[in-house]
């Protein structure tokens, strides 16, 4: 059967044509149910290319650039995921992919980890139409302002979970506009990497992030304003994060509710984050009510994640990939006890402690699967090894070095005798924000 175009109304956004999506399915039979829902994209106004095959699907997309598509998994073995491979693949990356998938497959491990690799997002089936069109509306713009930062925004962005979900429909629609976001959450729930995300999506890597922290600045005393008019400085046309903002000395404060107000020029995206309730320290008087009123305007809370169960899988075997690095040595999963473990534990230090307990356990792990012990979750404490020491040690140093040094990097790199690239990655490996 050859694929066919439906043509929806012509009515796109500031006068333009209408979005459209590339769905592909492996035959009529098994599209069927999700006919209802593509005739509703129709009716909104996308223009929706039923494929059947994936050599249709490849044509067509040598043919025109089709910025977001629908992968429909009715089943998975070898072939199916062949095919979604070579479409990818083929589409390159300025194609965001979301997938259709039978609730069933999401237990096989292979469909998952093609899922995490290949695809913006994913919907069970039967898909509820309002949220697949809006995933499909921020699949778009991500697809079409920031192709090359697609792969690098899901590294940010990973789990399955609702909330992660959430999240991803947050940081494309807040990538769209210039307003100051606000983050907050608890210490490890990956607020940094949302505003990593944002950061990313709205200006790509080529322009400067600079991170603050409001606790480092306050420890200036009289020098505290001039840290911030710097760090204004070398974010201009990025983005300046502003990390628990709560602790934000109230002079500097009424300085950031000028800048936010306009009084002051700033040229770069204001990204704060917190870890407690700002609305409750203002009743408190510890925090100004103007600039917590500023801040609401595009705010997002992070769930910890003893709250998203559902995340903490795909962010183990995430963390584990990252570990292994180049090469084909070190572990490729985990024992189904150390899973077990995993998913029993309730992350007191959030995905911060979850990344930090899989690398060590990968390092120190010599066949190819993690074993519950190497967790350290369970029964008696372990007794670090040598190679883990000496990382402690190691995460102690650069801790020290930075809060030495006002969290200045150059000088910090400096104190410990290794250059600027090589504490850049220890803060990575280590987690150090």
């Amino acid at each position: 059967m050859h694929g066919r175009t439906s043509r929806g109304p012509a009515a796109g956004a500031a006068g333009r044509g209408p979005r459209e999506v590339l769905y592909l399915a492996p035959g009529p039979e098994a599209a069927a149910p999700a006919e209802p829902v593509l005739s509703a994209l129709d009716r909104a106004g996308w223009r929706v290319h039923r494929v059947h095959a994936s050599g249709q699907a490849m044509g067509l997309l040598a043919r025109r650039p089709v910025r977001v598509g629908l992968i429909h998994l009715p089943r998975f073995d070898g072939e199916a995921e062949a095919a979604v491979r070579g479409v990818v693949e083929a589409a390159g990356g300025g194609t965001a992919w979301v997938a259709l998938v039978e609730r069933r497959l999401l237990a096989v491990e292979r469909c998952r980890r093609l899922i995490r690799s290949a695809c913006y997002d994913f919907h069970t089936l039967p898909p509820d139409p309002e949220r697949l069109a809006a995933t499909l509306g921020h699949a778009h713009g991500m697809a079409v302002l920031h192709r090359p930062e697609g792969t690098a925004v899901r590294g940010l962005l990973v789990g399955e979970s609702e909330a992660t979900h959430r999240l991803r429909v947050w940081v494309a629609e807040a990538a769209a506009r210039p307003e100051p976001a606000l983050i907050a959450g608890e210490a490890g729930a990956g607020k940094a990497r949302l505003a990593r995300a944002l950061h990313l999506l709205a200006g790509g890597p080529g322009r400067p992030l600079v991170e603050l922290d409001a606790g480092r600045i306050a420890r200036l005393g009289g020098r505290a304003g001039a840290a911030l008019d710097r760090a204004r400085a070398e974010a201009t046309g990025g983005t300046l994060m502003l990390r628990r903002i709560e602790r934000l000395p109230p002079d500097v404060q009424r300085e950031l509710v000028r800048w936010l107000s306009g009084e002051v020029e700033v040229a770069a995206r204001i990204v704060c984050t917190t870890r407690v309730a700002l609305r409750e320290r203002v009743l408190e008087r510890r925090f100004s009510a103007e600039l917590c009123l500023v801040l609401q305007g595009r705010a997002v809370a992070i769930p910890p994640l003893r709250e998203r169960p559902a995340d903490v899988r795909p962010l183990a075997h995430h963390f584990l990939e990252l570990g292994r690095g180049p090469g084909l040595g070190g572990p490729l999963g985990f024992t189904r006890r150390a899973m077990d473990a995993l998913l029993a534990h309730d992350w007191p230090g959030n995905v911060r402690e979850l990344e930090a307990r899989v690398r060590m356990a990968a390092r120190a792990t010599e066949g190819r699967v993690v074993p519950a012990e190497a967790l350290g979750l369970a029964g008696r404490p372990r007794v670090p090894t040598l190679a883990e020491a000496r990382l402690l040690a190691e995460r102690a140093a650069v801790r020290d070095a930075l809060a030495a040094c006002g969290g200045n990097v150059s000088r910090a790199a400096h104190m410990l005798g290794i250059s600027r690239a090589s504490l850049y990655r220890l803060m990575a490996r280590h987690g150090i924000e």
